[in-house]
C-alpha cells in the first residue's frame, strides 16, 4: 500500500466522521452546519473515487465509477449557501435556488443515460478507455465545470469581505465573528480548485496523465484533515454560531444637520464622561441607546463627522486610553495584555493591531518610548 492510498483511507474516514458530527450538531447554526457536512461528504465521496481508482476495486464494484462527474456541480451553490448561512441571519432557502442545480441535474440524466445504465464490463471498458483518450465530450464537461463553479467561488469571496465590512459598522469587537477562519477555508477551497484545473489541462494535454488522481486525493484529504483541525482550534466552525445582524446602512435617516450636530456632541460627552468603550462587546444599538437615538442614525454620524466606522471610532478611544495607562509610570507593572483587556480589547493580537494602526508603533515600542 503506497502512501497517497495510505493518507486518502485515513481522509476518508476523517470526512464520514466530520459528516456526521455536521449532520448531526444540535446547537448554534444549524443550517450553516448541514451546508458544511454536506460540502465536506461531498469531497469524501470525491476522495473515495481516486481511493477506488489507485486500488483498483473499481474493478470489484464497477457501478460507482464516475458517480462523482455529476457532483462536481454541487460543490459551487452549497459552498456559497454555507457562507450566506453564516454571513447573512435572514438568509433562508427559496425554491427559485433550485436553478443553481439543474446543471447537476442534466448530468445526472447524461450520465445515468450513457454510463450509469450500462453493464459492468461496458463500464470497466469505458473508464479504462477514457484513461488513454479523450473525446470532446470530456472537453466539454471539464470547461463547463469549471466555468459553472467560478463564479460561486468569487460570489463567496465577496459575501465574506462584505460581511467583515458590515460588522465594523456595528460591533466592536469582531473576532469572533469576522469569520476569518471562513476567508481562510475558502482560499484553500480555490487553490485545490486551480489545482485540479491545472492537472486537468495537462490530462488533456496527455502530460502526467496519472499523476493527477494521486496527488489531488491527497491534497483533498490534508485539506479535510485542515477543516477538522480547524473545527478543533475554533469551535464554532462545527458549532455554527448564530452571526448578530449589523445595523443596516442609513437609507432612511432623517435627521437634520442642526441634529447631526447636536448628537455628535452628545456622543463625545458620553464617550469622555461614561467611557463606554471599555466594554469589549459594546455595539452600536448599546451605544444609540446612551444618547437616545436609532443605531442607524447614530452610524451616519460616525461615518460623515469622523470619518470612521464604528469599530475604528471606538477602537480609537480605546488606544487613547492605552497610551495613557502605558505612559503612566503607575502602571508599569502592568502587562501589556492586562492594559489591553482594560481598555476594552479582547485579545492581544487585536490590541496590537489597532495600536499600530492608530499609532504607528507596537505597545512594546510606545511603553518603551515612554520610559526614556
Amino acid at each position: 500500500m503506497n502512501v497517497a492510498v495510505i493518507v486518502i483511507s485515513v481522509g476518508l474516514i476523517q470526512g464520514f466522521f466530520l459528516t456526521f458530527v455536521l449532520l448531526t450538531a444540535k446547537r448554534g447554526n444549524k443550517r450553516a452546519n448541514r451546508l458544511l457536512g454536506l460540502f465536506i461528504f461531498l469531497f469524501t465521496i470525491t476522495l473515495g473515487h481516486v481511493f477506488i481508482e489507485l486500488t483498483k476495486l473499481y474493478l470489484d464494484y464497477p457501478h460507482v465509477l464516475l458517480i462523482v462527474h455529476p457532483i462536481q456541480f454541487l460543490f459551487g451553490p452549497i459552498l456559497l449557501g454555507y457562507v450566506l448561512a453564516l454571513t447573512d441571519p435572514r438568509f433562508r432557502f427559496k425554491k427559485k435556488y433550485l436553478f443553481h442545480f439543474l446543471p447537476f441535474l442534466i448530468n445526472v440524466v447524461y450520465f445515468t443515460l450513457t454510463f450509469y445504465i450500462k453493464s459492468a464490463e461496458y463500464k470497466i471498458y469505458r473508464f479504462e478507455t477514457w484513461r488513454l483518450s479523450v473525446t470532446a465530450a470530456d472537453y466539454f464537461w471539464s470547461l463547463s465545470h469549471v466555468v459553472y463553479t467560478t463564479p460561486y467561488l468569487i460570489a463567496c469571496v465577496i459575501a465574506v469581505k462584505k460581511h467583515q465590512e458590515r460588522v465594523k459598522s456595528s460591533f466592536s469587537s469582531v473576532e469572533k465573528i469576522k469569520l476569518t477562519w471562513l476567508q481562510r477555508l475558502l482560499y484553500i477551497i480555490i487553490f485545490i480548485f486551480v489545482i485540479n484545473t491545472i492537472f486537468d489541462v495537462l490530462y488533456f494535454l496527455n502530460i502526467g496523465r496519472y499523476a493527477g488522481n494521486p496527488i489531488m486525493g491527497m491534497i483533498v484529504a490534508v485539506v479535510i484533515y485542515a477543516i477538522g483541525y480547524m473545527g478543533w482550534q475554533q469551535p464554532e466552525i462545527f458549532i455554527g454560531t448564530d452571526i448578530p445582524a449589523a445595523t443596516e446602512k442609513y437609507k432612511s435617516s432623517t435627521l437634520s444637520a442642526q441634529q447631526v450636530q447636536k448628537y455628535k456632541q452628545k456622543l463625545l460627552d458620553v464617550m469622555q464622561t461614561e467611557k463606554p468603550f471599555l466594554n469589549s462587546s459594546l455595539t452600536i444599538k448599546e451605544l444609540a441607546e446612551k444618547i437616545h437615538i436609532q443605531g442607524y442614525q447614530l452610524s451616519q454620524i460616525i461615518n460623515q463627522q469622523f470619518n470612521q466606522n464604528f469599530f475604528d471610532f471606538i477602537n480609537s478611544y480605546r488606544i487613547k486610553e492605552a497610551r495613557q495607562k502605558l505612559s503612566d509610570p503607575n502602571n508599569a507593572h502592568f502587562s501589556i495584555l492586562a492594559i489591553a483587556y482594560d481598555v476594552g480589547f479582547n485579545s492581544k493580537s487585536a490590541f496590537n493591531t489597532a495600536f499600530k494602526k492608530h499609532t504607528g508603533l507596537t505597545p512594546s515600542q510606545f511603553r518603551a518610548q515612554s520610559e526614556n
